[in-house]
């Protein structure tokens, strides 16, 4: 071997070293920067060229690569559990809004009136000849009115809200894909060399952008060869190399917002992610809580017409309605926003069974006060209240079961995350042994080359 090859096992020393310190400088820099991913200078022996009696001499070290600690299997899991966390968050959101909304505390809840609007059948029934008990009775009513109408204007403002969220949704899911196509030829173009270069801090960039749409939307992702990532939603392409997609929204006949991709939609094949959830809770909601409430309002409403069209007012009349009717082509639907008291003169108030029995008649308001506690057969035989009684624990229900998801999900979530902290996390302690020990292999490869000039020194004076 040459002193000149001293001289480059030297150089490599320090060109080896140098960039190893560059790495570890790199890590520590970036130790409070999300979703960063520790990276390591991978070394590796030269080629050995130089032949000696019994083997090879070896040339110094060189750089293989500069590898990210990346755990695959980590990182998937933590992609599912981000879906699973941005649906349960947004589900326990919405479900504890509308769990507040069948809150009675405070005796001003649907119970109350409801118990209220009897009673006051029941007052009348005493002295069915009594205006003023009429007059407050009509006043029940439009309490009871009231109430529905202002809880249900709470649950489609939550829905409206719920809407306008996925419509926002959509647009962030739209931006990031946007970014993630933009990476995608930036990491091809650097590593298309088909060298060992990789784009490891654009990588990080693009799996942060990944890991956020995973909260957003249930995607499936397929890296290429090439390095480039494809991006799947409902089972249609939302990014394809550097090709995007768009989701688009578009209102259906209900008013709720239905989500396309590729001119299909994909509103049903979205189960995952925020926007998952808000599908799911808006359904939960529309479905439950919603339908149900009208559903005891078109009950109550064809129940008291149905009775006091048969009974006689005080002024003599007959075969009127107490609420407005919910006639074709109204549906259940139309319920509460058709809710309300048809009756305004206090004397059309049907207390009597007969006109003959006027003014002292009270059989027919002993009917109607005993609707209270009768069975309704379209409330599948159950009393008013309890029908109401069994509404209110079925979203208490929703929500405590959206509440215990979100929670288990968030400490499954965190879990995760310590994990990959620990297998691709920054620590402070080693990477500055590491500079240490690279800087003491600097230093000694400066040495080698410091020895080697002594040595050509000592041959040029001979």
């Amino acid at each position: 071997m040459s002193l000149l090859n001293l001289l480059n096992i030297g150089k490599s020393a320090i060109f080896a070293s140098q960039a190893a310190i560059s790495v570890a400088s790199h890590n520590i820099a970036n130790v409070n920067t999300p979703g960063y991913t520790r990276q390591e200078a991978i070394l590796r022996t030269a080629t050995p060229i130089v032949p000696v009696p019994g083997g090879y001499l070896g040339m110094g070290v060189t750089v293989s690569s500069i590898e990210r600690r990346y755990d695959r299997f980590i990182s998937g899991q933590l992609l599912g559990q981000e879906q699973n966390y941005g649906k349960s968050s947004v589900m326990d959101q919405v479900l504890g809004q509308v769990e507040q909304v069948f809150n009675d505390a405070g005796g001003a809840g649907l119970s109350n009136s409801l118990n209220a609007f009897f009673n006051a059948w029941r007052t009348l029934s005493s002295t069915p000849e009594d205006t003023a008990k009429r007059t407050v009775l009509i006043s029940d009513a439009n309490t009871l009115v009231g109430t529905m109408k202002q809880m249900e204007s709470n649950i489609l403002g939550t829905i409206k809200e719920m809407n306008g969220e996925i419509g926002d949704v959509s647009g962030r899911v739209n931006g990031i894909a946007t970014d993630i196509a933009r990476l995608n030829a930036q990491i091809v173009q650097i590593e298309s060399g088909g060298g060992s270069a990789k784009a490891n801090d654009l990588r990080d960039a693009r799996d942060g952008l990944v890991t956020e749409l995973s909260g957003l939307a249930e995607i499936a992702t397929l890296e290429d060869k090439n390095g480039s990532l494809t991006v799947t939603l409902g089972m249609r392409n939302l990014v394809d190399r550097e090709t995007v997609n768009r989701v688009t929204t578009s209102p259906n006949v209900a008013g709720d917002i239905r989500l396309s991709l590729d001119g299909v939609d994909v509103t049903s094949r979205i189960t995952n992610g925020r926007l998952g959830g808000l599908l799911a809770a808006r359904e939960a909601v529309e479905s439950g809580p919603l339908a149900d409430l009208r559903h005891l309002a078109a009950a109550l409403t064809n129940e008291m017409n149905l009775l006091h069209s048969a009974g006689v007012g005080l002024d003599g009349t007959t075969g009127n309605d107490f609420f407005a009717p919910l006639s074709p082509p109204l549906t259940e639907a139309d319920a509460i926003s058709n809710f309300g008291v048809a009756v305004s003169d206090p004397r059309k108030i049907a207390a009597a069974s007969a006109a003959s029995a006027l003014p002292g008649d009270n059989t027919n308001a002993l009917r109607i006060a005993g609707l209270a506690d009768a069975s309704v057969a379209s409330l599948g035989n159950a009393t008013f209240s309890g029908y109401y009684g069994g509404l209110v624990a079925d979203v208490g229900k929703l929500a405590r079961n959206a509440s215990d998801l979100q929670q288990f999900d968030g400490n499954l979530r965190s879990e995760l995350l310590n994990r990959r902290e620990s297998a691709s996390g920054v620590s402070l302690d080693e990477e500055a042994t590491n500079l240490i020990a690279f800087q003491r292999a600097y230093e000694a490869g400066a040495k080698i080359i410091q020895i080697t000039d002594e040595l050509l020194q000592t041959v040029l004076k001979l």
